[in-house]
């Protein structure tokens, strides 16, 4: 595998990660066919960043585990979680968060809202690992800005964050998660 463990110190109840789950059918017929007809479902984009994540050996969370355990560590503090995009490229202009059934949830969680404008919604400032920094460059390199980057936060003091790849009005990616404080840059 090209990446090492996830984290040395697992708090109760989080989430683990997995292999992505890409099916046993191939894409090719349906990438061309796509292509040729100049169609860019962004389903397509979802299924082509999983299969990749997978060939490069990049685990995944799922997200409704990861949103449960996020907002369990936020409510104890007396906050609720959100995401920030990592850079400024993230910043994702005139779009609110939405769950599955489309209702507006806000920054990706049960509560809240996702506005660009807001100071919460800033770039994420504390450091990343390393690790989770290559898996970006990985996936930006081939992904552009098709994907997306977000941090999770909740202002407590050792939050544990969990970095997500985004498709636009498609659900998150979870795809690290790192101890706070002193993880170092590794």
């Amino acid at each position: 595998m090209l990446f090492s463990a996830i984290a040395s110190r697992t708090l109760p109840g989080r989430p683990t990660a997995r292999k992505p789950d890409v099916g046993k059918f191939s894409l090719t017929a349906y990438e061309e066919l796509a292509a040729e007809l100049k169609y860019h479902p962004i389903q397509l984009v979802h299924q082509q960043l999983l299969r990749f994540m997978d060939e490069q050996g990049i685990d995944v969370y799922d997200f409704d585990p990861v949103n449960a355990y996020l907002t369990r560590i936020a409510r104890s503090e007396g906050k609720e979680w959100l995401c920030r995009p990592l850079r400024q490229e993230d910043v994702m202009q005139g779009w609110n968060g939405r769950d599955k059934r489309g209702r507006e949830t806000g920054i990706w969680s049960d509560h809240g809202h996702y506005n660009p404008a807001s100071t919460e919604c800033r770039p994420y400032n504390k450091l990343v690992p390393l690790r989770a920094l290559q898996k970006v460059k990985l996936i930006r390199d081939k992904f552009g800005e098709r994907v997306r980057f977000f941090v999770s936060d909740y202002a407590v003091p050792n939050p544990d964050p969990f970095i997500f790849a985004k498709i636009v009005d498609i659900e998150l990616v979870p795809f690290d998660v790192w101890d706070e404080p002193g993880f170092g840059i590794s």
